[in-house]
């Protein structure tokens, strides 16, 4: 992959977030990826550039354009461990349980105290798109060309990062399994699109019934 004809990346304060359109009904397309979302707070990271001889810059910025760096000081440590030039990823932070699935009450507590100390809950970002890698405007690359640079990151096991996961194609089977989980929404993403700020058709997030909803349309 080349990054010549990428232009060179605006501030962080230029860069808006991709967001989805709603879907109605699962489907399998080779054209589309799937993913299970994990629900958090939606944020723009910002690695680099150096601010000093061993110290790296690293923003956390909210959907609203709040400064939330200091909020998830366990996040922005490992942000700045990945030792790359200026980067931008898209994810969400989050609170996990036992289970692996996402806790937003203890996400709510965890953000009414800065940092994280004994007695709170720590928080891991998923880590969804890239933007800007190395100081290169990537948003008009194809989405599976940005998620080779994503997954290119060099991410400690047990730092709070994760890459979200995705499935190829198979609409239907994963939200069988978001069903079982009783997560709310399956999404899909056109594997040859770019990244565009505000809503697109080219990223869907499909609505997945609960329990009770399976039943009543059963009944």
């Amino acid at each position: 992959m080349s990054l010549d004809n990428c232009p060179p990346a605006p501030p962080l304060e230029d860069l808006g977030l991709m967001e989805p359109m709603p879907g109605s009904e699962p489907f399998n397309a080779a054209a589309w990826v799937f993913a299970l979302p994990t629900p958090g707070y939606r944020m723009l990271a910002e690695i680099g550039p150096e601010t000093g001889a061993t110290r790296r810059g690293v923003r956390l910025r909210s959907r609203r354009g709040v400064d939330a760096t200091r909020r998830f000081s366990e996040v922005a440590r490992a942000l700045a461990a990945l030792r790359v030039a200026r980067t931008v990823v898209d994810g969400e932070v989050c609170v996990l349980d036992a289970a692996g699935r996402s806790d937003l009450q203890s996400l709510h507590a965890r953000a009414l105290h800065p940092g994280h100390r004994p007695g709170t809950s720590p928080v891991v970002m998923s880590l969804r798109d890239v933007l800007v890698w190395e100081a290169r405007d990537v948003r008009g690359l194809p989405w599976r060309e940005r998620q080779q640079l994503l997954q290119s990151l060099p991410l400690q096991a047990g730092a709070a990062l994760r890459l979200e996961r995705t499935v190829r194609a198979e609409g239907h089977w994963l939200f069988r399994q978001a069903l079982a989980l009783g997560s709310e929404a399956i999404h899909a993403h056109r594997a040859d699109a770019p990244y565009e700020a505000g809503r697109s058709l080219v990223w869907l997030s499909i609505p997945v019934p609960t329990a009770t909803q399976t039943q009543s349309l059963a009944a």
